[in-house]
């Protein structure tokens, strides 16, 4: 039996060899890098598959089995998830558009119902907070306003900036055209911003990560060579 401080080296040896291994991809693509990526797609993959099937699937195999009056419609879950696997097989393959309907309808419904409740109205009403009376006793009046012909103008130009079609010569041409010009100056300067704030966002975030995973190397060395007595 092997002791648990040569186990838990085992692990911090191999933790540092994938770690390494990993950071090849920096030179080129390699075999090394090739065995690290397919152990982790491999190991997340079979890890995944075990945690449904023994903590969604059977417990629901095991209602239905026991009490098959009360959980019926585990059934007709289970078979149009076996209905969706048939569209492997050409010969079979047409037994998965029910399923597939179903999944890509309602999943169009919940994110659609999601986003308008919970982007699209949150959103709208916003742009008119900035002109209600709430705010008044923290914000001068003036103040208040600014923000909310600011907010507001900022709105129209990023909504404007994604309209492809042409003024028309309409009554309103007018402002179809002003609109126009806002989203392609200040719609799209504004999207710049935002892109680029994201950006460096995520490059920070990725910045951390690295310097965490140097920082992982260092140490995990200096303890393996410790144990070691180098």
């Amino acid at each position: 039996m092997f002791a648990a401080e040569h186990i838990e080296l085992a692990g911090l040896v191999c933790a540092l060899f994938l770690t390494l291994a990993i950071f090849t991809r920096l030179i080129g693509d390699n075999k090394l890098f090739r065995f690290a990526q397919s152990l982790f797609v491999g190991v997340t993959s079979g890890y995944i598959l075990a945690l449904v099937l023994r903590s969604v699937i059977w417990p629901r195999i095991l209602l239905l089995v026991q009490q098959p009056a009360q959980y019926w419609y585990y059934g007709l879950y289970f078979v149009l998830g076996l209905m969706l696997l048939a569209r492997g097989l050409r010969k079979t393959n047409a037994l998965a558009n029910l399923p597939l309907g179903m999944l890509f309808g309602i999943g169009a419904s919940v994110t659609l119902g999601g986003t308008l409740a919970g982007t699209l109205i949150p959103q709208t009403r916003a742009l008119a907070t900035p002109f209600t009376t709430t705010s008044l006793n923290t914000w001068p009046a003036w103040a208040l306003l600014l923000n909310g012909v600011l907010v507001l103008v900022g709105a129209l130009a990023v909504l404007g900036a994604f309209r492809f079609t042409l003024p028309s010569h309409s009554p309103v041409g007018f402002l179809s055209t002003v609109w126009s010009w806002l989203g392609r100056t200040l719609g799209r300067g504004l999207i710049m911003i935002i892109l680029g704030a994201l950006y460096a966002g995520a490059l920070v975030s990725f910045y951390t990560l690295l310097v965490g995973r140097f920082s992982f190397l260092q140490q995990t060395i200096s303890e393996v060579l410790g144990r070691l007595g180098i």
